[in-house]
């Protein structure tokens, strides 16, 4: 299929728990139709997805070997989907964070409290922010998340405190995919009503020919601070994509669509037990000087009566998917320079020598998604020892997680043009 649109599949509340994949594990069944969806339909429906969109509830406990589990299937998807694996996006839900934390650290829950009840919520998380003492304690009860995110370099941290990833659109604009944290004060305390906090440092600032997309567990009826931060919310950005709900939804507010993943491991003690999950289309159109984001969204749920997959015609009118047309703010048509795009440090004046655009096409052709996933996938040993072989590693560096200065050692291997002697370093240990 020729593609003229970015395709994507979109999942939430996968909710994989210590005995996710052993013998009696009734939703291996659910995960195994769900592959056997993407491998029978997707291709011939919305062509070869550009990503995999996970809206938090990874694990249920926040728990490494849940984790493990969450790895070897989405992997398998990836397999499944002829993508790489480092197309996988993901935020942290409630479930991602590791209650114990809280529970037996009661600075840790302190501070989550003076967050939760402050009277100018975004003002106190900034101070938190920029103290040098406690900012990194923020993240702590998300370091199992953040461990398996860094693999997609989609884990956060006080100095990255949200991601963004560029697509490009088909008028040669930016879709720019954002990761929104809702669980900042989450912890054991929570309940269903229990509400979160996003705070406005995480909302994107406009910018010409960027149309944003987000990824965010909660929803906007989930927070505390929802009437500071949803106008702001909506004017940025245009599509938004939930989980936490267990619901699927599809609503238009203010010209931006809202999406709601539903489940694809609800509790089977729910009443209405439906595993969900979604496949999404995007393009734009330009007609008589106006210019449109279409979005397509397929719903797929479990049917009972077919033990599979299969489109969900209700939510769409009687057909496979719904479209949706969005006011598309496109100024001039003209491509701007990504914020992820690699920049070569290779002058392009000697592009008749042939050594030269070997090393441009080398340094183009890793990103830095690829790095960090093949960075992340050894172990912490062979990790250290290559940073110290790259002088990578300083004194205050010790005992802090790779995880977290991986952004800062990017782009110093770039500064010194070694990012390719490092990913060629990496590779040669894999092998």
């Amino acid at each position: 299929m020729n593609k003229n649109f970015l395709s994507f599949i979109h999942l939430a509340d996968i909710h994989f728990d210590k005995n996710s994949g052993d013998p009696h594990d009734l939703d291996e069944d659910i995960r195994n139709e769900l592959l056997r969806d993407i491998d029978q339909n997707v291709i011939s429906k919305i062509g070869t997805p550009d990503a995999i969109f996970v809206c938090g509830d990874i694990s249920f406990s926040a728990n490494s070997t849940e984790y493990d589990t969450a790895k070897v299937f989405l992997f398998e998807l990836c397999d499944k989907l002829k993508i790489n694996k480092t197309q996988v996006f993901c935020v942290p839900g409630n479930h991602d964070v590791d209650r114990n934390i809280p529970m037996s650290s009661e600075g840790f829950l302190t501070i989550q409290e003076k967050i939760e009840t402050a009277t100018n919520i975004d003002e106190q998380i900034v101070k938190y922010h920029r103290d040098t003492i406690f900012n990194n304690s923020l993240f702590e009860h998300i370091h199992s998340y953040n461990s398996f995110a860094s693999l997609f370099r989609c884990n956060i941290s006080v100095d990255k405190p949200v991601w963004t990833e560029d697509f490009t659109l088909n008028d040669n604009t930016y879709l720019r995919i954002i990761g929104l944290n809702s669980v900042i004060i989450s912890n054991h305390n929570d309940t269903l009503e229990r509400r979160m906090i996003i705070g406005a440092n995480q909302i994107p600032k406009n910018e010409d020919n960027v149309t944003y997309l987000s990824l965010c567990h909660h929803p906007h009826e989930c927070l505390v601070d929802r009437h500071q931060i949803i106008n702001k919310i909506n004017q940025r950005i245009k599509i938004q994509l939930y989980g936490h709900k267990h619901v699927h939804s599809l609503n238009i507010v203010n010209d931006n669509l809202i999406i709601g993943a539903g489940a694809t491991h609800p509790s089977r003690s729910e009443k209405e037990w439906i595993p969900r999950y979604n496949w999404l289309t995007i393009s734009t159109i330009c007609d008589e000087g106006k210019s449109n984001l279409v979005v397509k969204v397929f719903p797929r749920l479990f049917s009972k009566d077919s033990q599979s997959f299969e489109p969900d015609y209700n939510s769409c009118g009687g057909n496979e998917f719904k479209q949706f047309f969005l006011k598309h703010q496109c100024k001039n048509g003209i491509k701007i320079e990504s914020s992820n795009k690699q920049k070569s440090r290779i002058k392009e004046e000697d592009d008749d020598t042939t050594v030269e655009k070997d090393i441009m096409a080398d340094l183009k052709s890793i990103s830095d998604r690829e790095i960090a996933y093949d960075f992340f996938s050894l172990s912490y040993v062979l990790r250290h020892k290559l940073l110290s072989d790259f002088g990578l590693i300083t004194e205050s560096d010790e005992g802090i997680e790779h995880q977290s200065i991986i952004e800062r050692i990017l782009e110093d291997l770039r500064d010194r043009d070694d990012i390719k002697s490092f990913h060629d370093s990496i590779i040669k240990i894999m092998e």
